[in-house]
């Protein structure tokens, strides 16, 4: 197996060549290590609580990469591109890392600006590009968007956050020679978990897939036992990469393993051919009136609005509704709408009582590095205005 090539984009600076570690000068830096030793501390992403370390062992890891390797068809002659934080689980562990124990070719920026991946995706004749959705929106809406720029592009992994259906056939349509993979998991898997395969991208636009060779899955209802197929409940996994424990908090690795799975706080459910469906994280199912709403269900109609270019839906308290459905709405440029006419679109579209209270307009919404939006900054802020 030919060893690993890494390019530098010219805009990344004060990075040392993974290639140096091999020298024999550097012989020092290695010692003997046990499987089972932790290999690495990552942290969260922080996007609904506060962050917390992910102790992940040089099994976990190694174990991830072969689940992901198989699920994403990955190849020692694909070139690979980097454009998310490599302290984050998804990028370090489930495509840097897995890629270079393949001895892949990687091209590395510093961040996912979308002119710079169109310019590097040409430049290197990039083969595999993994970006959250909010990267994937930001490179259809860049003006530097041409789809003949990424005609060396074969295989694309989407995940990180849930796709907007719209999107996600607005790249089809665009990008068909382009096999797109939805990959789920959490920083405590290593981040892998399931995959949705290129063939099953527009027939179960809103399914993750089924779970990875090293991954059981199962959905559990409040007292741990196990759902029926279709029913809510939250996704739970066993596997040879889930994490040993949280960094200095025994209470929450107990919390987090109940009944002998590791507990993810989404909800979702299993359908007749073991197909799964994420439906929100549990903090962020909103509470309306006697009423649970999934925010992920009213986001995926405000992004079919052909004006809306990114949105975020989440519960303000109020002291009617307990708490209230509210849109945060960026539009497109060049476009205009108005709070009207996007309630009346839900209204079409939305049983009444999910359809949004309010609908607030930003320029952009909070994310953090890897491209997540900051639903607990957004709540901290409306809270605040009102």
């Amino acid at each position: 197996m030919k060893g690993p090539k890494i390019v530098l984009d010219k805009e990344a600076t004060g990075w040392i060549p993974f290639v140096q570690c091999f020298d024999p000068d550097c012989a020092e830096w290695f010692s003997d290590v046990d499987d089972n030793d932790v290999a690495q501390i990552l942290y969260t992403s922080g996007t609904k609580s506060r962050p917390k370390g992910v102790m992940l062992t040089h099994r976990n890891l190694i174990d991830q990469f072969a689940s992901i390797i198989v699920a994403g068809e990955f190849r020692p002659e694909d070139v690979v591109l980097h454009a998310l934080p490599l302290y984050h689980s998804a990028q370090l562990n489930a495509f840097f890392g897995a890629f270079l124990h393949l001895g892949a070719t990687h091209v590395i920026t510093q961040r996912p600006e979308p002119s710079r991946i169109l310019d590097l995706i040409e430049q290197h004749q990039v083969t595999e590009f993994f970006a959250p959705p909010t990267v994937w929106i930001g490179i259809l809406r860049s003006p530097s968007f041409n789809p003949e720029r990424l005609r060396s592009l074969s295989k694309a992994v989407y995940g990180a956050a849930i796709m907007p259906v719209d999107i996600l056939g607005e790249l089809s349509r665009t990008l068909p020679w382009v096999r797109f993979w939805n990959m789920y998991g959490m920083t405590e898997v290593a981040p892998f978990a399931t995959a949705l395969e290129p063939r099953e991208q527009l027939n179960r636009p809103r399914s993750v897939g089924k779970p990875g060779i090293n991954v059981e899955m199962a959905v559990l209802r409040d007292d741990g036992t196990e759902a029926v197929p279709n029913e809510l409940g939250e996704i739970a996994f066993r596997t040879s990469h889930a994490l040993v424990g949280y960094y200095k908090a025994p209470d929450k690795t107990r919390e987090a393993f109940q009944y002998g799975w590791y507990h993810t706080g989404d909800v979702g459910f299993i359908d007749e051919e073991g197909y799964l469906t994420v439906v929100d994280r549990k903090k962020d199912m909103i509470k309306t009136g006697g009423e649970n709403v999934a925010s992920r269900e009213v986001e995926d109609v405000l992004y079919g609005h052909p004006a809306v270019q990114e949105c975020a839906v989440v519960g303000v308290e109020d002291p009617y509704w307990i708490e209230a459905v509210t849109a945060i709405v960026v539009p497109r440029a060049g476009l205009t709408v108005g709070s009207e006419e996007l309630l009346a679109y839900c209204r079409q579209h939305l049983a009444h009582f999910k359809v949004p209270k309010q609908i607030v307009f930003r320029q952009g919404l909070p994310k953090n590095p890897t491209g997540k939006i900051l639903k607990r900054a957004l709540k901290l802020e409306l809270r605040e205005e009102t």
